[in-house]
């Protein structure tokens, strides 16, 4: 069954290029985040850094905190995604603020 984009669709239209990753990664943990990391393939990491690049290069990361403080990630499933998310991310080593 896929998951739905719930409050993600709020986010700001410039960042609706991360509803897809974060959905298809869909880590609620940190524990999820290295799960993935530990079985990630070249294809996975290098799709996961053009992410990091973009959000980067646009400088898109404050308005993702701005957003998840607004849809607190308690509350809301999806968000915990998105955060976790970052923390895939980070945890991979891909720089993305």
């Amino acid at each position: 069954m896929p998951q739905r984009s719930g409050v993600l669709e709020n986010m700001p239209e410039d960042l609706h290029y991360l509803i897809e990753p974060v959905l298809r990664y869909a880590c609620r943990t940190e524990w999820d985040a290295f799960a993935h990391l530990d079985k990630a393939s070249q294809m996975d990491m290098d799709y996961l850094a053009v992410i990091a690049r973009k959000v980067f290069e646009n400088a898109h990361y404050p308005l993702v905190t701005k957003f998840l403080n607004e849809y607190q990630m308690t509350e809301f499933d999806e968000c915990a995604q998105l955060y976790f998310f970052f923390g895939l991310l980070d945890h991979g080593g891909l720089k993305f603020d």
